[in-house]
């Protein structure tokens, strides 16, 4: 008779927690609540299949073959079951998120592996008025009722505290039902299917029976207060929880009444700390004036950047937007913050506008002079070209080339050499008008361009960077350096095709100095002359 009965029960138990699996996902297979409680009930669905098989077993070989298979169900129940009371209760623990959970997971794996490959976890099976029973191994024994225990009744614990959190009336009438609904399975199975056979005491097990129970109260709840249903209210709280923004709601006398996880991490506060509390407290400068205020009455919405404090009084920019909270009547009754941290974002934009200044100076700068390179020169040259044909207004070009700069290199090497360029570049800088553009040409040549001015004035310049920035007022080492200079000026009664000719002057001019034995300044208008 019993066993018989064992078999419908078990039977029973299989149709039971395949009907409520089915119902849970076709109520909302999105959620993962419901994907993590159909889990669990699959894997009882699983247990069932192979109880019966155990139970209907030939020989005691057979029953514990059929043993070991079942125990990928039911070993992983304990781990699914904390999962989901985790998810649950909305717990925002991360060792328990990220460490606790995971590792349960995986030793339900682990005694998994140890039923079927090893006599650890089943010591021998035991022929019954109901079917074959169970002796449990060392294993068993010390590891896995320990952890089944632990599991559900840690689980247990938290759906418990969570119960007596300020919940709505719905919220805490489908904890309760978890609760009950978990606890007879367990009981009746911790007794039952662990404890007395530990004892060597073996009896009519009912862990596996009293899951029908398990799901008729699962059931009923899902009916009667749409347990498995997501609800406004959770579906809210699920996004407050989780909204990687920070989340903070005032009332009007601007006290923080409600934040979420987000703004706990990012100011490192506990809620303690921040509910009740001014938010202006919390400020680096009081931003809920007079203006702000009208603002948010008339558009009911203000976007600013808002710099918070955190526990260890550090500043942290954050893009915050503000709504008002109203009542029925329309009377604001508070204020909604939402803010995000942007000073990575800030930092990022600050290098990349550092960079792009950095690219633009080297897209027109010699890197080891820091003058002008050739190609802003030309690009410079051209304009000033254009502008003075057009208002009929002088310009002159100087072409410096160095004397004897080739024996510095030989001589001392090549690091002297880019020394004594950046020192004669150093001098160019400070000769010349803030208007003026001092480029390196290439290797030791160098251009000025003197927007407006004449040849007496550009080749005074010259003549005065010749005398004072070569010979005796170099380094000593330097000193055999002179300087070779070659002016041009575009005068508007002498029109010239392109900027190109005004350098070929001045380029002229250049190689009438060196004929004429170098340290010389020459004007284009003197080419052919000597």
């Amino acid at each position: 008779m019993l066993f018989y009965l064992h078999i419908i029960l078990t039977f029973i138990s299989l149709i039971a927690n395949l009907i409520l699996s089915t119902v849970i996902l076709s109520v909302d297979s999105r959620n993962r609540l419901n994907r993590l409680y159909s889990v669990f009930t699959l894997a009882v669905a699983y247990w069932s299949i192979f109880k019966i098989l155990q139970i209907t077993a030939d020989s005691a070989e057979s029953a514990g073959l059929f043993y070991k298979i079942s125990s990928l169900g039911w070993t992983i129940l304990p781990s699914v079951y904390f999962i989901f009371v985790i998810e649950f209760t909305k717990a925002q623990n991360r060792i328990l998120r990220q460490v606790i959970s995971p590792l349960l997971f995986l030793a339900g794996i682990l005694f998994a592996f140890l039923t079927i490959g090893t006599d650890l976890m089943l010591a021998g099976m035991v022929p019954e008025k109901w079917g074959y029973s169970h002796i449990p191994g060392r294993i068993y024994k010390a590891g896995f009722t320990p952890y089944f225990i632990i599991s559900f009744v840690w689980g247990l614990i938290l759906l418990f505290m969570y119960g007596r959190k300020n919940l709505s009336r719905l919220e805490r009438i489908k904890t309760y039902y978890l609760l009950i609904g978990v606890s007879v399975p367990l009981l009746g199975g911790v007794i039952t299917n662990m404890i007395m056979p530990a004892l060597g005491i073996h009896v009519f097990e009912l862990a596996l029976t009293l899951t029908s129970v398990n799901v008729v109260i699962i059931g009923y709840a899902m009916y009667k207060y749409r347990l498995m249903n997501i609800t406004f209210e959770y579906a809210a709280s699920t996004i407050i929880n989780t909204m990687g923004d920070v989340l903070i709601v005032l009332d009007r006398e601007l006290r923080i009444n409600l934040v979420n996880p987000a703004a706990m991490h990012l100011f490192g506060y506990s809620i303690q700390d921040l509910v009740k509390k001014d938010i202006r407290s919390f400020l680096l400068k009081d931003y809920f004036s007079e203006g702000l205020i009208g603002s948010l009455e008339k558009e009911d919405f203000v976007k600013l950047e808002m710099e918070f404090l955190d526990k260890n009084r550090n500043a942290i920019v954050t893009d915050t937007s503000i709504s008002t909270l109203k009542d029925e009547s329309g009377e604001t009754v508070g204020y909604v913050l939402v803010s995000k941290d942007i000073r990575e974002r800030k930092r990022l934009i600050s290098e990349i506008e550092q960079a792009k200044k950095e690219l633009e100076e080297l897209a027109v700068t010699d890197p080891l002079t820091g003058l002008y390179n050739r190609r802003f020169l030309m690009f410079r040259l051209k304009e000033e070209f254009l502008r003075s044909t057009r208002y009929n207004k002088p310009f002159s070009v100087i072409i410096l080339d160095l004397d004897k700069f080739k024996e510095i290199n030989d001589t001392f090497g090549h690091e002297e050499g880019d020394e004594l360029l950046r020192f004669i570049s150093n001098k160019l800088k400070s000769a010349v008008r803030a208007t003026d553009v001092v480029a390196r040409f290439g290797g030791d040549e160098f251009v000025i361009l003197l927007p407006e001015s004449n040849k007496t004035e550009s080749v005074a310049l010259a003549d005065r960077i010749r005398s004072s920035s070569f010979k005796d007022n170099l380094p000593y080492k330097y000193r055999i350096v002179s300087g070779s200079f070659g002016v041009s000026t575009f005068r508007p009664d002498k029109p010239l095709s392109s900027e190109i000719d005004l350098l070929k002057l001045a380029d002229s001019a250049l190689y009438r100095s060196k004929r004429l034995g170098r340290d010389k300044v020459s004007h284009s208008d003197e080419v052919g002359e000597e």
